[in-house]
């Protein structure tokens, strides 16, 4: 599955120093903020009497029908940090959307994520990404019935969270796991599919490879941007050559030799993850029952 986008750039190329997952406010990046007060920009309110003022705007480079931006509390500013209360709203807003090819994705900084601002992407495609028809093994169930899959048979290496027993369980476990990849600098990318019943955790290195200049020349001169929606299959290349001429074969070869962490290194984030879950979720339990005490 693959678009062609000719415009160069257009896909946002990380600009340098940008490869850290977490970085302090840098105001002159926070371009939605500016958006919002630009009477020519078309925004919509996710909540209208809410003061947190979350909005959707438009995406300037889209990359297909219904390609638009989500900004929580757009006027707070927020940097490019995922936390509990804006993937629920992620999460909200791909559930209210009612329909499975309506998909919600975060980018984190070193994954592509090109302003340090929090912010979504919102995309409707209709069809199935090759990611969601990827088979998976259940590797661990919490006590509130979220269940944690892994990816097996795919170029991308990641996770897959599904079940809970609401949308706030779900919320809860995947932004504990983000929060320790953001914590040890560790770049990811997350789709939300299937009206926020599914979330994928995916991993990446690519801009630290191309840093470090270890990328394939053949792969650098196609010029994809490996974010979420690439992760996922649906490739974004920028020449006609490329949208004509290369093979499923060549962009799977991309995205498992030089997109996804290696199998080594994904055992060792994985198995830190699970441990972090564990000891997160038996935290909240015990806080919990502490607060029913009181």
């Amino acid at each position: 599955m693959s678009v062609y986008q000719p415009t160069e750039g257009q896909h946002g190329e990380e600009k340098s120093g940008r490869n850290c997952v977490l970085q302090g406010i840098g105001l002159p990046l926070y371009y939605f903020s500016k958006a919002e007060k630009d009477s020519g920009c078309s925004s919509e309110k996710i909540e209208p009497q809410s003061t947190f003022l979350d909005r959707l705007l438009k995406e300037v480079s889209p990359i297909g029908y219904g390609h638009v931006l989500l900004i929580p509390r757009i006027l707070d500013c927020l940097p490019q940090r995922l936390d509990e209360q804006s993937l629920l709203l992620a999460l909200y807003v791909a559930r209210e959307a009612e329909t499975p090819y309506f998909r919600v994705a975060y980018n984190s900084l070193g994954a592509f994520a090109t302003i340090n601002h929090l912010h979504f992407q919102v995309f409707y495609l209709v069809g199935v990404f090759p990611v969601e028809k990827a088979p998976t093994q259940r590797i661990m169930t919490l006590a509130s019935g979220v269940e944690i899959f892994q990816l097996s048979h795919y170029p991308v290496r990641g996770l897959v969270f599904g079940g809970g027993s609401n949308l706030e369980d779900l919320s809860i476990a995947v932004s504990i796991a983000c929060i320790f990849l953001q914590d040890n600098d560790i770049p990811y990318n997350v789709i939300i599919s299937d009206a926020g019943k599914q979330i994928f955790l995916l991993l990446q290195c690519y801009a630290e490879k191309r840093t470090r200049g270890e990328v394939n020349q053949e792969f650098l001169e196609m010029q994809i941007n490996p974010a979420a929606w690439e992760l996922g299959g649906y490739m974004v290349v920028k020449r006609r050559k490329d949208y004509q001429e290369t093979s499923e074969d060549t962009l799977w070869r991309f995205l498992d030799e030089e997109a996804s962490v290696s199998a080594e290194r994904f055992k060792e984030i994985n198995d830190c993850i699970l441990s972090t879950l564990s000891d997160k979720i038996v935290e909240r339990n015990m806080k919990r029952e502490d607060d029913h005490k009181c």
